[in-house]
């Protein structure tokens, strides 16, 4: 069901339309505002049907950073992820997965780090991950990256000396803060502007 606050907004005919900006695996809100005959946009995938979504394909990015990787000779990667109950997150998994696959390649689970949401859960991933010799490792977002640096700097391990480190989420953040060399997706995802983004959204809205 959508969260109380939302429901009572919409039983008082508050809001004409939503925009939910974080699609989640449940799609249970979703599901609600189908119902209830509210019209929605979607930012991020759904598995519902009939869902108008405005979103990257980060799975077929994910995949293709992955193979590259992969073509480059590094044979064991490892993933470290963020929250699961997040669309993106199982679909950047998925093309991780796929990549391997169609390389041949059977992927260890121990080499899979998902749901790191603090310096703690990051720094534990970074100390297994690397004692299973991997060649690199593999960031979902900008946030887990960031986490993944920090943990590398205080263990005084150098990238890409040390350890090779890709990103699936392109971020001048990291680029300004951090300066390492990294790997990103740049031009597997073609950056949009935000103000384009808000007005394809709006027009979608519109036309539910």
């Amino acid at each position: 069901m959508v969260n109380g606050q939302l429901d009572r907004m919409i039983n008082n005919h508050k809001i004409d339309g939503i925009i939910i900006s974080r699609s989640m695996v449940d799609t249970s809100a979703q599901r609600s505002l189908k119902e209830k005959g509210i019209p929605f946009v979607v930012i991020g995938s759904s598995s519902e049907k009939d869902v108008v979504c405005i979103d990257n394909d980060n799975m077929e990015a994910s995949r293709e950073l992955t193979e590259i990787l992969l073509m480059k000779g590094m044979k064991k990667l490892a993933i470290l992820g963020g929250d699961e109950t997040y669309q993106v997150t199982g679909n950047r998994l998925e093309g991780f997965m796929r990549a391997h696959r169609n390389r041949g390649i059977t992927v260890d689970k121990s080499v899979v780090f998902m749901d790191i949401d603090s310096y703690a859960k990051a720094s534990r991933a970074v100390e297994q991950a690397l004692a299973l010799n991997v060649d690199c490792l593999v960031a979902m977002d900008d946030y887990v990256c960031n986490l993944v640096i920090e943990c590398l700097n205080e263990k005084n391990i150098n990238i890409p000396s040390d350890i090779r480190l890709a990103s699936l989420y392109d971020s001048l953040h990291i680029i300004i803060r951090r300066l390492p060399a990294f790997t990103s997706t740049p031009k597997l995802l073609e950056r949009t502007p935000v103000e384009l983004c808000w007005k394809c959204l709006v027009r979608s809205l519109m036309k539910i």
